[in-house]
């Protein structure tokens, strides 16, 4: 019995050494630290949080193709993105945590050239280890009614 209470209290040890090394919301901490970045247009910022072998995915029906890889290839497209939307900012909707992934609706919204407002949203979920995303999978987006 004294055994076994040893191994308990070891494992446990072991369990509080890795758990103080890698916070349970670790991926939420990631996501915050990104999403600001993103709604200051911080490309430098958005890219600190990528893992350099990052890599971007959309899934399409049955089928996920992987868009963007590298910090590198995001960094330049994120550059456009910006200078083509210059109004744009998004918001998480929810934050579902599951070990290192963490998926959440984000709904962007932006003005147009012409002044009309435009929102859309979409289900992702973002894979963290060591600090960094890793992977983001993004699915389809729902274009949302125009507010006035």
């Amino acid at each position: 019995m004294r055994r076994l209470r040893v191994a308990v209290l070891g494992a446990l040890a072991a369990l509080a050494v890795v758990a103080a090394t890698q916070p349970a919301d670790q991926p939420a901490q990631v996501l915050r630290r990104y999403l600001a970045a993103f709604n200051r247009h911080d490309v430098e910022g958005v890219v600190a949080t990528l893992h350099p072998d990052v890599k971007w995915i959309s899934v399409m029906g049955d089928s996920a193709v992987v868009e963007i890889t590298g910090r590198d290839s995001l960094s330049s497209w994120m550059y456009r993105y910006f200078a083509a939307l210059p109004t744009v900012k998004s918001e998480q909707r929810g934050l579902t945590l599951s070990g290192a992934y963490a998926s959440t609706e984000e709904r962007v919204s932006w003005t147009t050239r012409e002044g009309e407002p435009r929102a859309q949203s979409a289900l992702s979920v973002y894979e963290v280890r060591g600090g960094a995303i890793v992977r983001v999978w993004y699915y389809p987006a729902a274009r949302e009614p125009a507010r006035k």
